[in-house]
């Protein structure tokens, strides 16, 4: 990390391995919506100093900040993994295996809602040997586990994320897939639900339809 006269306390990475997921995450955000981001924008990013604060410092400090951060123009990597060792630990996407439905659903939600967060993404799907994306994970696991990839070198983790990007377009298939069953299987299911409101089934059947179809609804509509 860099650091600046005396009167201006600004540390700031001064190549890709400084540059950990969340300040890279920050950085991606800025182009969101084909925004075109200034320099100082980025620059707050790096520096962790208010861009209204920066736009106050002189040009000569702004200029020497600009000149440690040419990196930024270049790659981090480029490298493909599917796999990171944090701490002598290993975490993996497991690739070979189908992908559970509940990741599917949790990591679909997380994409709708904020295509940039890959370490909540990483948090669901990579993981270490042997242990289950469930709702233990979730509740003991997922915080602590998204945290420590976000402190992550870019350089250490971009390689795992361009792995899951590339595997998520062909598991995107499947998304649109189950989403499709989804919404026609709901259709199905009042349809039925009218027709035995209706009396068209038999009454000695009705209240235990009734009672399979509000099951069968409830549980669907909870993926």
């Amino acid at each position: 990390m860099g650091r600046y006269k005396k009167n201006y306390n600004i540390n700031m990475p001064l190549s890709w391995e400084e540059v950990t997921l969340q300040m890279f995450q920050d950085l991606s955000k800025l182009y969101d919506n084909d925004n075109k981001p200034t320099i100082t924008d980025i620059l707050a990013v790096l520096t962790n100093i208010e861009k209204k604060e920066l736009e106050q410092y002189p040009t000569e400090i702004i200029e020497t900040i600009i000149k440690q951060v040419q990196f930024i123009y270049n790659s981090p990597t480029d490298k493909v993994e599917n796999q990171i060792i944090i701490d002598k630990e290993r975490y993996f996407i497991n690739y070979e295996d189908e992908l559970r439905f509940k990741e599917f659903i949790d990591s679909q939600t997380l994409l709708e809602g904020n295509n940039r967060d890959y370490a909540s993404l990483l948090a669901i799907l990579c993981r270490k040997q042997g242990e289950i994306y469930n709702d233990e994970y979730i509740a003991t696991q997922f915080n602590q586990r998204r945290e420590m990839f976000l402190k992550q070198p870019i350089t250490k983790i971009l390689p795992i994320v361009t792995f899951f990007l590339n595997y998520w377009v062909v598991c995107e298939k499947f998304i649109n897939r189950s989403s499709t069953l989804k919404i026609e299987t709901n259709k199905y299911l009042d349809s039925i639900g009218n027709l035995l409101k209706n009396g068209l089934g038999k009454k000695h059947t009705m209240k235990s339809q009734m009672k399979r179809l509000q099951i069968l609804k409830q549980h669907l509509n909870s993926f």
